[in-house]
């Protein structure tokens, strides 16, 4: 019988890069021409070697491009017949109250046996009550209206509620598995749940028992799901899905196929459709409301100087001590960060997050990972293909927000102009901001050409598209204004929020003594301030011409209020027109926009007039409207609300006239 370090062996030997350990690794799939690593390994709990290839190779075809049958890698069943049993494993079962009432004691070679609590000899009295596995948590979940999953036998129950966090459910298991009938009682122990998922296992015995459990409690459990692990492989089960580092909503809904034979298309291809009466609802959730959103990819493109590190740890700081976020909007925390740095030593970014006053207590600092290769124990740097690493991480501290400073470090042998390849290395990434809610920050370099926001980071245009937000950091077009903006890009997922003015100031290294020259250490950090940036959006911070649009907009808002002051106030446009000092129409359009000046149209033929809000108010009596919100948000109706797809400098009235 082979082992899975047979496997990597063979792998190398054919000239497949073998990455990560000491549990999971990735590998080039031998069956096909792999340019990055698709193939997963494990090693199951028996022993034998789990397979499973990303691009869909069947595991048959792996082990037949190595030379190897299922044979080669499975202990003979003779040799199995004369083992002793050992034994392996216990599973308690227990009543409500938490009182053991049996136990199912697990054999290799694999065989199950009941036992009354503590006995030597295997049997149970035919009064014994039946009861699912691990009930009295069970019967919480129900309580908390969570989900129940319903595996196969215990250690598929074990595994799978070892992964399940807060809100997500619990897992059991009939005793027996799917060699025994599913019995009323089990049904009556799960009156009140809302929703059973029942797990099969990939073989035709195991959706025959998933099939069965599921017509059970199709009257008395409102939804019912029927899952499949991902891997392909005969018999795969729920320990082997987690053991490949699949996460829980990876696991795929089964078809109404009675088999779990594929149906494969005139191409060889198994598809996988999804109705979209199935899908579950899930509603935007945010740590940062319309700036950051959790279970998501963020992206932060930083100009040089615009201090994207100091940013993003002062975000830190925010979630870890509870503090309210930058614009007075409430944070999620206490809770914790990751930090993945390339560029800042540990003792650098303990320095800058001390002086952001951030509870350090709750960060972690992921920057490489131990693992074995050819036998030895090596340490390498961490890459954003290293999902498992990163959950880890995530889960020590219970984070929030993940921070990757800067992306490309972290890439590994991905080109990061190549857009096949990023995408397919930041999906596992985004399922894994989905599952545990937490925001991944991708913090990127710009390129050395300026343009558009969306297309101003480095590399391919798939890493902006897989976020779900972005984000663009710069200093103001104004040089005379001084401070730094933080501007939305792109979001799937909301309105475009107004951006923010931040300062990047040096500080005193807390507790830090004086250096030769008798001068105090000092580090960045941020402060955030009040600055009117109206008019201002993501690209005038990296597009020159959108930029002098913006400088020039400024200009001619402070000539214009100037110019209606003289004036008492108002006076017609077209009169304003012929003052123009060389601004043009669509320059003062904006600058009127931004300076709140109201237009009133009347009379026939019609005259439009430009006022002043004050004037306005002072002659008419009424309050003071709304101010005109800046150019990412739209022009402003009367009742503050918002109407979108008006050109940019236009109002109402001039839309209608």
């Amino acid at each position: 019988m082979l082992t899975i370090s047979d496997i990597r062996e063979r792998l190398g030997q054919r000239g497949c890069r073998v990455t990560g350990g000491p549990t999971q690794w990735s590998a080039q799939c031998p069956a096909h021409e792999d340019d990055r690593p698709s193939l997963r390994l494990a090693s199951g709990q028996d022993g034998r070697p789990l397979l499973h290839c990303m691009a869909g190779c069947a595991p048959d075809d792996v082990l037949g491009a190595l030379e190897l049958t299922w044979t080669d890698v499975l202990p003979p069943r003779a040799e199995q017949s004369r083992e002793r049993p050992q034994h392996v494993a216990t599973y308690v079962y227990r009543d409500l109250g938490g009182k053991p009432l049996y136990e199912v004691r697990r054999f290799t070679p694999k065989t199950f046996r009941p036992y009354l609590p503590g006995a030597s000899r295997a049997g149970l009295p035919s009064n014994t009550p039946r009861v699912l596995y691990r009930l009295p948590e069970v019967a919480a979940a129900i309580s908390r209206g969570e989900p129940i999953y319903i595996c196969e036998g215990e250690k598929d129950a074990d595994a799978l509620s070892a992964v399940l966090g807060p809100g997500e459910g619990t897992a059991t298991c009939p005793p027996g598995g799917a060699g025994q009938r599913w019995r009323p009682e089990y049904t009556g122990q799960l009156a009140g749940a809302r929703e059973v998922r029942v797990i099969a296992d990939r073989d035709d015995a195991g959706i025959k028992h998933a099939r069965n459990v599921a017509d059970a409690l199709a009257e008395a459990i409102p939804t019912i799901r029927v899952l499949l692990p991902r891997p392909r492989h005969h018999g795969a089960d729920t320990a082997d899905h987690l053991a490949l580092g699949f996460g829980v909503g990876e696991l795929e809904p089964l078809g109404d196929a009675e088999t779990d034979q594929p149906a494969l298309t005139a191409d060889g291809l198994e598809p996988i459709i999804i109705r979209a009466d199935s899908i579950p609802v899930e509603y935007p959730d945010w740590l940062w409301e319309n700036r950051l959103p959790a279970g998501a990819l963020v992206v932060l493109d930083g100009l040089p100087g615009a201090g994207k590190t100091a940013l993003a740890l002062d975000l830190a700081a925010r979630l870890t001590t509870g503090q309210p976020w930058p614009d007075g909007e409430p944070s999620p925390g206490p809770a914790g960060a990751v930090i993945m740095p390339a560029e800042d030593s540990p003792a650098t970014l303990l320095h800058r997050l001390r002086a952001a006053n951030a509870d350090l207590t709750r960060i972690a600092v992921l920057r490489e990972a131990r693992g074995m290769r050819e036998g030895a124990l090596i340490t390498r740097p961490i890459t954003l293909a290293d999902t498992g690493a990163i959950r880890a991480a995530i889960t020590a501290v219970g984070a929030r927000l993940v921070i990757v400073d800067p992306i490309t470090a972290f890439l590994g042998d991905i080109n990061p102009d190549k857009d096949t390849q990023v995408r397919t290395l930041l999906t596992p990434l985004a399922a894994l901001a989905q599952e545990t809610g937490a925001a991944i920050l991708l913090i990127r370099h710009p390129r050395k050409a300026g343009g558009a926001a969306l297309t101003a980071g480095a590399g391919s245009i798939g890493i902006i598209g897989a976020a779900r937000v972005g984000w663009t950091a710069g200093p103001h077009p104004d040089p005379e204004a001084g401070v730094q903006v933080l501007a939305v890009s792109k979001t799937n997922l909301g309105p475009i929020p107004k951006p923010l003015a931040y300062e990047v100031r040096p500080v005193p290294i807390p507790g830090a003594p004086p250096n030769r020259l008798g001068r105090i250490p000092t580090t960045a950090t941020l402060n955030w301030v009040d600055v009117d940036l109206a008019g201002l959006t993501a690209d005038a911070l990296t597009d020159r011409e959108t930029a002098a649009q913006v400088t020039k907009a400024g200009e001619a808002a402070q000539w214009l209020v100037e110019t209606l002051r003289e004036r008492g106030g108002s006076a017609p446009r077209a009169e304003i027109f012929a003052a123009d000092p060389g601004f043009g129409r669509n320059a003062l359009n904006r600058a009127r926009q931004q300076a709140g000046i109201r237009t009133v149209s009347s009379g026939f033929p019609r005259t439009t007039v430009w006022e002043l809000p004050d004037a306005a108010t002072a002659e008419e009596g009424q309050a003071p409207p709304p101010p005109a919100p800046d150019a990412s948000t739209g022009s402003a109706l009367p009742d503050g609300e918002t109407l979108l797809g008006l050109g940019e400098g236009a109002d109402i009235a001039e839309w209608v006239s």
